[in-house]
């Protein structure tokens, strides 16, 4: 396994050199991440207003000589600039005419590069810290998703072990992807994963599975996208360990996933006004029919195997997919955990292979990363 992974590094650094993706992101160049970077401090002078009042109103745009120098010299949309009133400090952040919709641990993940920012570094050199040390997340997840799931990998089945090597796979390259973007959304994925893994041991460690679902949905708010996992874990809980109810360890899991629903609540109304770029959105039914003959198929193929966890989180994750505003490519990532429930089914290779191929057809018709098929191909040959 660590020579497949050595493998998906090199070709993602070869590709990466040679035929880098026109929407993915380098060291060189700017993406969402400055924006987070820039709330933590902001968060400092604002508090949680920064989840329900539009950045604007917070910081007011600025267009002074120093702030459109500032913006020249780091290739900045003039228009990201903002200031608050009685503060020397220039702030970048986009979508200024709405409040920050992330929740609080994205917050969290983004405070070291700030802590450097507010200590004097550059918005350059900032800037590619944050790129770095999100990239160093990635690895660090990585590392601890192939060894909380060694035990599965070694199995002398090949047909046992596979769906376990694809999902290793995927999620390695995707969150190197996401690590090497700048993107927060690989922490809340290795979360996720983290939980299933953790309630698929022997026995179930279902305390430390609600622990890691709920750090996912404080990471990000795309978590609820597997929002039947989190039931499925209070009745496990409820039927096998009442105890652990009563333990710091549940009330500080809840209490974060809390947290995060009350933030998601605070930023819905401005998610509600984003532009529509979504193919799905409402049904719309000029999506090519392989996706929709893909979805019927995996839904009756669940129903056949009596996979209803699975048939749950597909069909929730479909609802939020279909009335999301917005997609970017970089969303396909959220699908990848379903992988790591396929490798623990019945027939779980033929199953594996028949999520991995719905989730192609979602990049290809909804998102178009072409990370799965675009950079990958184009670092081999």
């Amino acid at each position: 396994m660590k020579w497949l992974l050595t493998l998906l590094t090199v070709c993602f650094f070869v590709g990466l050199q040679r035929h880098a993706h026109p929407t993915f992101r380098t060291f060189l160049d700017f993406s969402d991440h400055f924006s987070h970077t820039n709330s933590v401090l902001l968060f400092f002078e604002k508090g949680l207003d920064i989840f329900g009042t539009p950045t604007q109103e917070l910081c007011a745009p600025t267009a002074t000589p120093t702030a459109i120098d500032f913006a020249t010299q780091n290739r900045m949309n003039p228009a990201d600039l903002c200031q608050i009133e009685g503060k020397g400090r220039i702030y970048t952040i986009n979508w200024q005419q709405r409040p920050r919709t992330y929740p609080l641990g994205t917050l969290l993940i983004y405070a070291p590069p700030a802590l450097g920012l507010l200590a004097g570094l550059s918005f350059v050199d900032t800037n590619q810290l944050t790129v770095l040390w999100l990239f160093l997340l990635a690895a660090l997840s990585i590392a601890w998703i192939y060894f909380d799931s060694r035990q599965f990998l070694g199995w002398s089945s090949w047909d046992q072990a596979l769906p376990y090597f694809l999902a290793e796979a995927f999620t390695a390259w995707m969150l190197l992807a996401l690590g090497i973007s700048g993107l927060p959304d690989l922490v809340s994925i290795a979360f996720l994963i983290l939980s299933f893994l953790t309630a698929s041991k022997s026995p179930p460690q279902w305390g430390r599975a609600w622990l890691w679902a709920s750090l996912a949905a404080f990471t990000h708010f795309r978590a609820f996208w597997y929002g039947p996992w989190y039931l499925v874990i209070l009745w496990k809980l409820w039927r096998n360990d009442r105890n652990e109810f009563r333990k710091p360890r549940f009330w500080v899991s809840t209490t974060l996933l809390l947290f995060s629903s009350y933030t998601f609540l605070l930023g819905f109304p401005a998610m509600q006004e984003m532009p529509i770029n979504n193919p799905l959105f409402h049904f719309h039914f000029q999506i090519h029919w392989t996706l929709w003959a893909s979805l019927l198929f995996l839904c009756t193929w669940f129903v056949w195997l009596r996979a209803w966890l699975l048939l749950s989180l597909l069909t929730w994750s479909m609802v939020f997919a279909i009335y999301v505003h917005e997609v970017r490519f970089w969303h396909i990532a959220f699908w990848l955990p379903l992988l790591w429930i396929t490798a623990r089914t019945e027939r779980a290779l033929a199953t594996t292979i028949a999520v991995l191929g719905f989730i192609f057809l979602m990049d290809e018709f909804v998102y178009g990363s072409q990370i799965f098929f675009g950079l990958p191909l184009r670092a081999l040959f």
